[in-house]
């Protein structure tokens, strides 16, 4: 899966899961709903191998922001069970949308 099929994967995948329109993960909007989505698309972008500086271009943030919004999420991930298995929710919904069994670099088995 090339870069840009990942972010685009990780974007599909999110605004559905939140109920988020897929310009509005790349807007400057500030509401929490809209947050917690871009944050999550930001993430899985991230997982998947995407580099920084296009998951920002394709978000609307720059690198320095992706980076941050990836510890942001990792840290909230280890200490809130809810965002865990949110986050365990959506890395299967990206990898069954994905054509490709090795969405996140996983060997297959």
């Amino acid at each position: 899966m090339s870069e840009d099929d990942a972010i685009q994967n990780a974007i599909d995948v999110v605004s559905a899961f939140f109920d988020v329109s897929i310009a509005d993960m790349a807007s400057e909007r500030r509401s929490r709903s809209v947050h917690r989505a871009r944050c999550f698309g930001i993430y899985l972008a991230h997982m998947a191998g995407a580099d920084a500086q296009e998951i920002g271009r394709r978000f609307g943030r720059d690198q320095n922001m992706v980076l941050a919004i990836c510890r942001a999420i990792r840290n909230e991930v280890s200490r809130d069970q809810e965002q865990a298995r949110q986050l365990s929710v959506l890395i299967d919904a990206c990898a069954s949308a994905s054509e490709s069994r090795n969405w996140l670099n996983r060997p297959t088995t």
